[in-house]
């Protein structure tokens, strides 16, 4: 039997759908993407993409770095990026492996 969507957004079995952060400068790529993405195979699994026209590459390269990006987008539910954001931040200059262990807690 095939996943169906619950009305919170997470597909049954409780798992929540990803949402795609696509960098791009739009055009037709961001078009066939935007038409790859609504396809009732892919949508099943995947929310509608966030797209970006573009991030420096130096501000992703880090873990945090990439998931501040990531909230800006709109890609992280709250109370992960306040746990991330408090708590982790210590987390991180710890020990960067063990950076999202602040969202098991």
């Amino acid at each position: 039997m095939a996943a169906t969507n619950e009305p919170d957004g997470t597909i049954q079995g409780g798992r929540r759908k990803l949402r795609p952060l696509i960098i791009t400068m739009g055009g037709q790529r961001q078009s066939h993407l935007e038409s790859m993405f609504a396809h009732p195979t892919i949508s099943a699994h995947f929310e509608s993409p966030v797209f970006s026209p573009g991030v420096p590459q130096r501000s992703i390269r880090s873990a945090r770095g990439l998931l501040q990006v990531a909230n800006s987008a709109g890609l992280l539910p709250q109370h992960e990026w306040e746990a991330l954001s408090t708590t982790g931040e210590d987390l991180y200059h710890q020990n960067p492996l063990t950076y999202l262990d602040c969202l098991t807690g």
